[in-house]
């Protein structure tokens, strides 16, 4: 055989395996292109640092609270698989810039956090200074604000405004919660807190003491600025300091592309009924006063958490400590505080057609 022959075996031999090879290489593309787009494919897991903020980021809530809700329904749309880390709010900054989270959130996106990057709001609420009753006075006859002892909730995020109050006053206090802040104003170890008026309000009302709470809670007459919004409710007078919108938040080096996707998702939802609940619960004020109402004038039927239930008078004033119903032995009911008569003190639940708002105390 020839050497010409030999090229020509050898050629023939080589050419089929080739176009074999090229199929092969072909085919694998092709099926990672379809892998890559299927959207049955695995979401990726990513981590997300928040704290306690009841009753809109609740560990204890089945799903969360409200606020946390929205988020989860923000990443699955964006194509993730969220996974809520809860810790302490001072915690949350450091964590997302040591990249070991994916974000952090509800956070108020501050001159401070300048080297962080932001989404687009989640929900916006309104920040107020809550002060004791014996301050009030003062505070409206020009008593300069420094001098207060204010209470400041580590890791949170504040107006310019408080900011630089607190940055001047004689005399603030560290809290790990802004529950906690709120006892120590209710207490009397601190003069004033600055907290959403909806967050605030509601751990006001988880308090034993009626008579304290009912008197902590009073106006301030020095807002750094105002709301565009409804006053506070019948049973929560605070100064308006702020309008915040919060957000999620991401260290510097995080992928553009997924927060392109979580911005779209956050910005679609916001216009659909699938934030629509959760919504209502962010923006509702968890706490009004009123009565309980019976039409024919009679007792009416409480619950406690067991279902077993209990009558009070008609009339009896209440406090709506949160407006999102529960189930309750079968039943969509409502958790009450209330303010007088036997169960004066007490936690219980009833029908929303047993509370009449605005007559309360």
């Amino acid at each position: 055989m020839t050497d010409v022959d030999k090229t020509g075996q050898a050629w023939r031999q080589f050419v089929p395996l080739a176009l074999v090879a090229v199929l092969l290489i072909a085919s694998v593309a092709a099926v990672w292109r379809v892998l890559r787009n299927d959207p049955m494919a695995p979401p990726r897991v990513v981590k997300i640092a928040t704290g306690s903020w009841k009753p809109f980021v609740d560990p204890s809530d089945l799903n969360g609270g409200p606020v946390t809700e929205m988020v989860a329904a923000a990443l699955r749309k964006a194509g993730l698989a969220p996974v809520f880390d809860y810790g302490i709010w001072d915690d949350v900054p450091t964590r997302v810039e040591r990249d070991q989270v994916f974000a952090g959130f509800p956070l108020i996106e501050t001159a401070a956090r300048a080297e962080y990057r932001f989404s687009v709001p989640i929900v916006k609420f309104r920040y107020v200074t809550f002060v004791r009753a014996s301050t009030r006075s003062e505070v409206a006859a020009g008593r300069d604000l420094t001098s207060l002892t204010w209470g400041r909730i580590n890791g949170y995020g504040y107006s310019q405004g408080v900011s630089e109050i607190m940055d001047s006053a004689s005399r603030v206090r560290e809290f790990a919660s802004g529950p906690d802040a709120m006892r120590a104003l209710v207490e009397g170890e601190v003069d004033a807190v600055s907290e959403s008026e909806s967050a605030g309000s509601a751990a006001l009302a988880e308090l034993d003491d009626v008579d304290t709470f009912s008197v902590v809670t009073l106006p301030v007459s020095h807002a750094t600025q105002n709301c565009l919004t409804p006053g506070a409710s019948a049973g929560v007078r605070a100064a308006t300091d702020s309008c915040e919108g919060l957000r999620l938040m991401y260290s510097a080096s995080a992928d553009q592309k997924a927060i392109d996707a979580i911005d779209g998702a956050l910005t679609s939802l916001a216009v659909s009924s699938e934030f629509g609940v959760a919504r209502a619960a962010t923006e509702n004020p968890p706490v009004d006063y009123g009565t309980l109402d019976s039409p024919d004038g009679g007792a009416v039927s409480v619950v406690d958490g067991d279902g077993r239930a209990s009558p009070t008078p008609s009339g009896t004033p209440i406090l709506v400590t949160n407006w999102r119903s529960e189930m309750i032995a079968g039943r969509e009911l409502f958790r009450v505080k209330i303010l007088g008569g036997p169960l004066r003190g007490a936690l219980r639940f009833t029908e929303l057609a047993s509370i009449r708002l605005g007559e309360g105390s």
